[in-house]
C-alpha cells in the first residue's frame, strides 16, 4: 500500500485529469496520504517482525502468544483496508 500511495502522490495531477479519485488527489498538502503510508508501513514491519520472531522461538507457549499477536495485527490491517475501500467507493460515488 505505501508503494501505491507514493505512486499516486507522484501522479496525482494525472489521476485527477483522468477522473480517477485517489487519496493524494483529495489531499492537497499530503498529510493524510503520508499518514496512511506510514501506518501501513508500520503495520507491515510489525507483522514481519512477529513472523520472524514466532518462527525462531522454541517455546510453543511464547510462539502461540506471538501468533495471537500476529492475528490481532492482521485483523486490524484488514479493518483498515476495509475502511479505505469504503472511503474510496464513497468518494467515487460522489
Amino acid at each position: 500500500m505505501p508503494h501505491f500511495l507514493a505512486i499516486a502522490w507522484m501522479y496525482r495531477v494525472d489521476y485527477a485529469r483522468a477522473g480517477i479519485t485517489m487519496l493524494p488527489g483529495i489531499d492537497p498538502d499530503g498529510r493524510r496520504t503520508s499518514q496512511q503510508a506510514l501506518l501501513y508501513s508500520a503495520a507491515l514491519c510489525a507483522i514481519a517482525n512477529v513472523e520472524i520472531n514466532a518462527a525462531s522461538l522454541k517455546d510453543e507457549g511464547v510462539r502461540g502468544e506471538m501468533l495471537e499477536e500476529l492475528d490481532s495485527l492482521k485483523g486490524r490491517a484488514d479493518q483498515l483496508l476495509e475502511q479505505a475501500q469504503t472511503a474510496f467507493k464513497l468518494r467515487l460515488s460522489s
